[in-house]
């Protein structure tokens, strides 16, 4: 067979394209000038229940900003609609898709409007201002009932983690969070901080650490310039059990932060010479880099450590509670280098000084 007949046989067959997801299939329509719902009764109930493609939205809803943002704005509008009305739905897989979509629109907003901040342009472009407070307050309280599902109902775990994925991206769409306009809306819910509370005694090994993460940035909103409903309420919060859950997820974090620096300072005494001579080389070329520690503990949690010890009198008592308990339990007997921070090494006064002070 000729050169030329293996040519035209190639040219014969139609060259095979990748099958789309049919979510992506969805999102393409979506973001056109058509409206695919109006034909397809059905176009949300499927929209919601096949797993979101984040990296695929992410980029398209991007991408039609710059290029298409007159069509973009009506339609994301309607999709923010929709997000609102699945995250009550009794069928998990779509209230779940529901969540997620939303975290994705909030945080293209966001990006698209990190210059400008997130203000009213930003807002009408994610959900309309019509209602918009509405809207939120929707949203927020299907974020405290998912809070507040019970533990042993199965995929609640899941359930919560998306929620506070929910709430988290809408505390943080700007660097500066005073320049941040979602965040009047969480101040107007006060449930919230009710809900916060309750899933601090329920889940506190489960969300921890999100809880402090939460609850660290709704007290630092216009902390010192007008009144913060959460830095109110907080301030004269009493509940013992609740408290003492928030001395436990932060003592048990910042003890796993003292382990772990334990471990590697050990470890670090235990090396031979030639890593030690090996470590002096290289800090005496990495020059003005200063003492650091081998181990940072997260920020948020010595900020959350910080307001619960400044905001609330009734913490103090909590902690100590909680650290007494501990040791009892435990058995330790700390020495004096042990009752000192990492950072900070344990002085002990020249033998040929003793007494002369």
């Amino acid at each position: 067979m000729s050169a030329d007949t293996n040519n035209s046989n190639k040219s014969f067959w139609p060259v095979k394209t990748a099958l789309k997801e049919k979510i992506v299939v969805l999102y393409d329509a979506l973001l056109t000038d058509d409206q695919p719902w109006l034909e397809n009764g059905h176009y949300w109930d499927d929209f919601f229940l096949l797993k979101v493609n984040s990296k695929y939205l992410l980029e398209e809803l991007e991408r039609t900003y710059i290029e298409k943002p007159s069509i973009l704005k009506p339609q994301l509008n309607i999709m923010f609609d929709q997000c609102l009305v699945f995250i009550n739905s009794t069928h998990r897989i779509r209230q779940l898709n529901a969540y997620y979509t939303i975290c994705i629109l909030i945080h293209v907003i966001s990006r698209v409007n990190q210059r400008n901040g997130f203000g009213y342009p930003a807002l009408d472009f994610l959900c309309g201002t019509e209602g918009a407070e509405n809207k939120f307050e929707t949203l927020i309280e299907s974020v405290n009932h998912t809070f507040l599902i019970d533990e042993s109902f199965s995929g609640s775990t899941l359930l919560k983690n998306t929620a506070f994925d929910v709430v988290l991206t809408c505390c943080t769409t700007m660097l500066n969070i005073n320049e941040n306009m979602l965040m009047d809306y969480m101040m107007a819910n006060a449930n919230l901080f009710d809900s916060i509370m309750q899933l601090v005694i329920r889940s506190p090994a489960s969300h921890g650490y999100d809880i402090c993460l939460l609850l660290a940035l709704l007290l630092q909103y216009h902390k010192y310039d007008t009144s913060n409903t959460y830095i109110v309420r907080f301030s004269v919060f009493d509940d013992e059990v609740a408290l003492t859950s928030l001395a436990q997820i932060i003592g048990s974090s910042l003890n796993e932060y003292n382990k772990a620096y334990d471990i590697e300072r050990t470890a670090n005494e235990s090396s031979s010479w030639w890593s030690s001579l090996t470590t002096f080389v290289g800090s005496a070329i990495q020059s003005g880099t200063g003492n650091r520690r081998m181990k940072k503990v997260d920020d948020c949690l010595l900020l959350a450590f910080y307001e619960a010890v400044h905001l609330n009198r009734n913490f103090i008592s909590a902690l100590t509670h909680t650290a007494t308990n501990s040791w009892n339990t435990k058995g330790l007997s700390l020495s004096n280098n042990d009752l000192l921070p990492p950072s900070l090494p344990a002085m002990s006064a020249p033998s040929g000084h003793v007494g002369k002070l």
